[in-house]
């Protein structure tokens, strides 16, 4: 699946690769989030958060994701 993710983002133009945290685990070490859910992050080139889902993985979540990022790349 994350295959998939990661070839649909440069298909869309986009050339930063994105981090898949499907489990919660890299957000548990980071001490972000701790729980089992999907966290997902959206950070500028900057370094700033733009935007952040924790919900259960779902092709709704990722679609909402997807709307997103492209919003933000191309306004």
């Amino acid at each position: 699946l994350s295959n998939n993710i990661i070839k649909d983002v440069r298909k869309e133009g986009f050339t930063t690769p994105p981090l898949i945290d499907w489990d919660g685990k890299a957000s548990e070490i980071l001490g972000v989030i701790k729980s089992n859910l999907c966290n997902i992050f959206v950070i500028d080139k900057h370094g700033f958060l733009r935007y952040k889902m924790v919900e259960k993985y779902s092709q709704e979540a990722l679609n909402k994701i997807k709307d997103y990022i492209k919003k933000l790349a191309f306004p």
